[in-house]
C-alpha cells in the first residue's frame, strides 16, 4: 500500500486501500496524507521507503 514512483501521484490508503492523489511534497515527506475516506494521516518519506531508507 502508499505508493511507489511508478503509481505515483495515485497512492493507496494503508488503511481502507481507497484511492487518491499526492502531489511531490506528500511523496517526498515534506507534508503530511490525509486520507478523505477514513482517519489515515501520516508523513512518510515514499521515495526513500521505495530505496529502503525510511
Amino acid at each position: 500500500m502508499g505508493v511507489t514512483r511508478e503509481s505515483f501521484p495515485l497512492f493507496r490508503c494503508p488503511k481502507c486501500e481507497q484511492t487518491g492523489w499526492i502531489d511531490e511534497d506528500q511523496f517526498n515527506g515534506r507534508v503530511s496524507i490525509v486520507c478523505a475516506y477514513c482517519d489515515y494521516h501520516e508523513t512518510v518519506n515514499w521515495a526513500a521507503e521505495e530505496e529502503g531508507k525510511r
